[in-house]
C-alpha cells in the first residue's frame, strides 16, 4: 500500500491546472469578440513561429541542464 503523502502528491498540480483552465475559459468567454477579430499577417505568423521555437528549445534545455520538466518522477 502506498503512503498517503505519495498518493496525494499530484493533487496540487492537478488543482493548479484546473484553475488555469477555468481562468482561460472565462477570459475567452469575456473577450470572444476581440479574439475572433484578430487577424494575423505573414510577419505575425513568423514571429509566433519563432516564439514557439524558442519556447520549445528552452524547455528542452531546461530538462537537459536541470533535469526538470513534465512527468518527472
Amino acid at each position: 500500500m502506498m503512503p498517503i503523502v505519495t498518493r496525494l502528491k499530484p493533487l496540487p498540480a492537478l488543482a493548479h491546472s484546473g484553475d488555469n483552465a477555468v481562468f482561460f475559459a472565462q477570459v475567452l468567454r469575456r473577450h470572444a469578440q476581440e479574439v475572433a477579430a484578430i487577424r494575423l499577417d505573414r510577419s505575425a505568423i513568423g514571429l509566433l513561429a519563432i516564439a514557439l521555437l524558442v519556447t520549445i528549445v528552452a524547455h528542452i534545455l531546461g530538462r537537459a541542464v536541470f533535469g526538470v520538466g513534465f512527468c518527472k518522477t
